[in-house]
């Protein structure tokens, strides 16, 4: 965990990144001249998607999507595991953005993790390659 700890002027700076800690999970306490910060890393939720994502399966996508992400105390980051996804259309994509807009209004990240050619294809063409953090692993 890099940290970085200095005097400036009259005060002190401590400044840390704890990557994979969503804000709720920080616990911050001062007694006296003591400061205990206490960060727990809470495994993202991962959705696994396979084949083909067409009109006839969007809606259980969707409906698994806002599970993930509405259900209270699980974590700030939701994986969407694509790389078994063969196909996608429209709709398919309609459920990932939705799901995007949910995850934003209840404090959460959607994460599209290894697509495969054919969605990165539909992301680009469609313009919506800018909505999504996108990771190969």
């Amino acid at each position: 965990m890099p940290i970085d700890a200095y005097r400036q002027g009259d005060g002190y700076v401590i400044a840390f990144d704890l990557p994979g800690v969503s804000t709720e999970a920080i616990d911050i306490d001062v007694e006296r001249n003591m400061l205990t910060v206490k960060a727990e890393r809470r495994p993202a939720d991962v959705v696994h998607v396979g084949g083909e994502m067409d009109i006839d399966r969007a809606p259980m996508l969707r409906n698994a999507l806002h599970t993930a992400i509405t259900r209270p105390g699980r974590p700030a980051e939701i994986v969407v595991d694509l790389a078994d996804l063969s196909f996608c259309d429209s709709s398919g994509l309609n459920a990932l953005i939705q799901a995007r807009h949910d995850a934003e209004e209840h404090g959460k990240q959607l994460v599209l993790r290894a697509p495969q050619h054919q969605f990165l294809h539909l992301l680009d063409i469609t313009g919506a390659d800018t909505l999504f953090a996108i990771t190969d692993t």
